[in-house]
């Protein structure tokens, strides 16, 4: 890519690639050419989050056996939405430690938990009275995310370990719950037991992020279009939003680049 990326400079073309989504690894960065707009991906100001209930019923124990019809399963990190489909189950809790800042699709009703979080729904199962633990599922709601704009937890981060002279990614933009163009021949979830076909969906990736800034290089090109790439790169860059990293993240120094695309 970056030798096809250095001819297409040659001839005036503005190249933007995706900055990759192995973080929040450091040094997981790719696509490092100069010559290339290397962008991350950050939240917006819209964020889709599910609620559960937790609270004492009245009907028997069903996580023992090995079908669980009625029953929301929880269980860690590491089940495919395969296994979960089939043990007949009619939602679940999903313990997970990366990537809790992202909307996912399931096959069934689910609900994705931080190991925190799955600790207190253990303490509440383990500690309830009866052993007739019961949690409900509340619909899927959008909510206002002051914090945005921050860099995603799958969004690779830097130095660059080719040329660590080289600063990469270059720039952030909006990558996490983007509702794209999907394929009507692919499910929601993407899971082969998921029957559910739609023409739009709900993705996050830096494959996401890098469309907005390639449209930004576009418009600056259209008004100036005598402008180089680098010229046009350097406009973005040097006109980004500036992003700070967080005490609990501060890794996020090498992710964001010059900030979030204005």
């Amino acid at each position: 890519m970056a030798v096809g990326a250095f001819h297409a400079m040659r001839r005036g073309v503005v190249t933007s690639v995706s900055a990759g989504n192995s973080g929040p690894m450091l040094a997981s960065v790719s696509n490092v050419a100069p010559w290339m707009i290397s962008v991350a991906a950050s939240s917006t100001d819209r964020k889709i989050v599910s609620q559960i209930v937790l609270g004492n019923g009245k009907n028997s124990d069903q996580l023992e056996g090995k079908r669980y019809k009625g029953a929301i399963l929880l269980c860690c990190d590491g089940l495919s939405q395969q296994v979960v489909h089939d043990t007949g189950a009619d939602g679940a809790i999903l313990s997970s430690d990366s990537q809790t800042d992202v909307a996912f699709s399931f096959a069934i009703p689910a609900v994705l938990v931080t190991p925190d979080q799955y600790e207190e729904i253990m303490d509440y199962y383990d500690s309830n009275s009866t052993r007739l633990p019961m949690a409900s599922m509340l619909n899927s709601q959008t909510t206002f995310d002051a914090a945005a704009p921050t860099v995603a937890s799958f969004s690779s981060r830097g130095p660059n370990l080719i040329t660590p002279g080289i600063l990469k990614p270059d720039i952030s933009a909006p990558g996490v719950d983007i509702l794209a163009a999907w394929s009507g021949n692919a499910s929601v979830s993407g899971s082969l037991v998921d029957n559910r076909l739609v023409k739009y969906n709900i993705i996050s990736g830096t494959s996401m992020a890098c469309p907005h800034v390639t449209g930004a290089a576009a418009y600056v090109k259209s008004v100036h279009p005598d402008w180089s790439p680098a010229a046009v790169i350097s406009s973005l860059v040097t006109t980004a939003t500036p992003m700070t990293a967080s005490s609990a993240s501060p890794e996020a120094e090498f992710a964001y680049g010059a900030g979030q695309v204005n």
